[in-house]
């Protein structure tokens, strides 16, 4: 996931990238990675997500693409909290943000690849997203109460080719971004 629609990757291995794995990592241990090369080629809609509700022109639709995704694995979900899980949401984190680099390079509005990203993963398995509402300020949106006790916060960098996604909390950001320009409060 960190190296997502990358032309290549770089990293390194360390204990701590592999701490969330169930077995220990012993001396002379030989990792095998398969790569999955695939053409960045992709003809259809460069929106990630198309099925959430909108009220009074919130959540704003750019805003939506580029700092949310929704999830409904069980086996990631707020109530299971150990090393896998937080493994894999962070995972989820890069692969949105590989994600959002598609959706600006369709978009001419928005600025090309950018570094920084903040992500929004929330735990749904309903058919009907309807986690956003109005705020006090009316030119702005923000997510319900509901919705926050569900949603963990991500703060993304792309270093030279790869992102890397830390956790920056759960249930704790309002996700306030502005109706019209969806820029991040």
């Amino acid at each position: 996931m960190a190296c997502d629609l990358e032309q290549s990757c770089n990293f390194k291995f360390t204990r701590q990238t592999l701490s969330y794995m169930s077995t220990a990592i012993h001396e002379g241990t030989q990792l095998t990675i398969n790569y999955d090369c695939k053409r960045d080629n992709f003809q259809g809609d460069p929106r990630r997500i198309t099925d959430y509700t909108k009220t009074q022109g919130c959540p704003q639709d750019s805003f939506v693409q580029k700092h949310v995704a929704y999830f409904n694995d069980e086996n990631i979900a707020p109530k299971r909290d150990n090393p896998v899980a937080q493994r894999e949401r962070e995972m989820i984190a890069m692969g949105v943000c590989a994600q959002v680099k598609r959706f600006r390079q369709n978009n001419p509005r928005t600025p090309i690849d950018p570094h920084l990203g903040t992500v929004y993963l929330i735990y749904d398995n309903r058919t009907s997203k309807n986690d956003f509402m109005p705020s006090s300020d009316p030119r702005k949106c923000q997510l319900k109460d509901s919705a926050l006790a569900k949603t963990y916060k991500y703060n993304c960098e792309r270093k030279v080719d790869k992102w890397t996604c830390t956790f920056a909390g759960k249930g704790g950001d309002l996700a306030i971004h502005d109706k019209v320009t969806s820029h991040l409060e």
